[in-house]
């Protein structure tokens, strides 16, 4: 014999001797095989090929929010063409060297927290068999908890630094109390006014079960009035203390601020636009006597048109 032709029954065809061929497709088919010898003598056979359903291996993993948190529920969610099926029978479990289980759902309470391998066997009616393998990681219980952070200097407005300190999160949904909300694991917030903010942090962990923590956040360093934030004496004798004028506020909330400070004379002994650098009790790099001088600061602010003038005590 030194010819072969094969047809699969699906319009596959090989003329190799002895073939390996996948079907696609689960079904009954009529393969045929005709080989031929060295004097062009052919011979013909047919066959029954019937090609069964393959099953496909799925399942899920849950937790119940109550009770055990290593009590963990599996759920078989596999599935197979008709008419095949998958008997009572054909369910294997294997918990990661932790037990196994015949069942088609089942659940376990694993020793400890860690990550286990699951592998799922299912095989069908027809011995067909499929398989997955999903990787669990045990956690405790969600507990939600969170510390703020804030400053108690004297400000137009304050800016609160929220740190997640829950256990088990994969999630966060905050509510900062002035209308803000967010889903970032450590947010922050603006205040404007002074008063107690009530915030709550609802958590949610990989199994869908959440946890609430609610704390006051009181805010109590928001300035009523622009004057509280300009002080009105400065001691420059290089101590470190109160060297050189504070105006902090005024390159965070009012960059195109104008600042002017005058002598009792009139004389304008320091102009800046913005508060990059501040005044250290000098002109043009010489030490001022002490005594008082007079300050001028335009905010050039939609929100505030005020022109704010006040005394400087400058002492030493």
């Amino acid at each position: 014999i030194n010819g072969w032709q094969w047809n699969f029954g699906d319009g596959a065809s090989s003329i190799i001797q002895s073939p390996n061929y996948t079907y696609t497709i689960a079904a009954t088919y009529t393969a045929q095989l005709i080989v031929n010898n060295t004097f062009g003598c052919f011979d013909t056979i047919k066959r029954t090929v019937t090609v069964y359903a393959l099953p496909t291996a799925s399942m899920s993993i849950s937790r119940a929010c109550t009770g055990s948190a290593q009590q963990i529920t599996f759920t078989d969610l596999s599935s197979i063409s008709s008419p095949a099926s998958i008997p009572a029978t054909g369910y294997y479990w294997d918990f990661g060297g932790f037990g196994f289980s015949n069942a088609k759902d089942t659940s376990i309470v694993f020793p400890s927290q860690g990550i286990y391998n699951i592998t799922h066997l299912v095989t069908s009616n027809n011995g067909c068999k499929s398989t997955v393998t999903q990787s669990v990681n045990i956690t405790p219980k969600p507990f939600a908890k969170f510390i703020y952070t804030n400053n108690s200097v004297l400000t137009v407005e304050t800016n609160i630094s929220f740190i997640d300190s829950s256990k088990a999160a994969v999630s966060w949904n905050w509510n900062l109390g002035n209308s803000t909300v967010s889903n970032l694991q450590n947010p922050s917030a603006t205040y404007t006014a002074n008063g107690d903010y009530t915030v709550s942090l609802i958590i949610t962990d990989q199994f869908g079960c959440t946890s609430t923590y609610t704390a006051l956040v009181k805010i109590a360093n928001i300035a009523a009035e622009i004057t509280q934030l300009i002080p009105n004496m400065i001691t420059p004798n290089n101590d470190g203390k109160n060297d050189i004028w504070r105006l902090d506020f005024i390159n965070v909330f009012y960059p195109s601020a104008e600042i002017e400070i005058y002598n009792r004379w009139g004389d304008q002994i320091f102009r800046s636009v913005g508060y990059a650098e501040a005044w250290n009790g000098s002109y043009k790099g010489a030490a001022l006597p002490v005594g008082a001088y007079f300050y001028i600061i335009k905010l050039n602010d939609l929100k505030d048109n005020n022109i704010y003038k006040g005394t400087i005590t400058l002492l030493k």
